[in-house]
């Protein structure tokens, strides 16, 4: 499982929020969401949930799914 932070990013820009409104709206810090973005900082799931739901999407939408390989 991984953040698609490409996803994420976009959806904040879609929606007209800067990093920083987004960051208020999940009481996190601008930089914790620029790193989100940039992917250097993992969101917490808790995160992810909050973020989906101001962001208008399931959280599972914010997830990439990984599949492994069956051996």
């Amino acid at each position: 499982m991984e953040f698609d932070r490409v996803k994420f990013t976009g959806l904040r820009v879609t929606k007209g929020l800067s990093q920083l409104e987004l960051a208020k709206e999940l009481e996190v810090s601008r930089p914790t969401v620029a790193g989100w973005e940039q992917g250097t900082i993992e969101p917490k799931l808790k995160h992810i949930n909050q973020a989906a739901v101001v962001l208008g999407v399931q959280p599972e939408e914010l997830i990439i799914a990984k599949k492994e390989a069956l051996v």
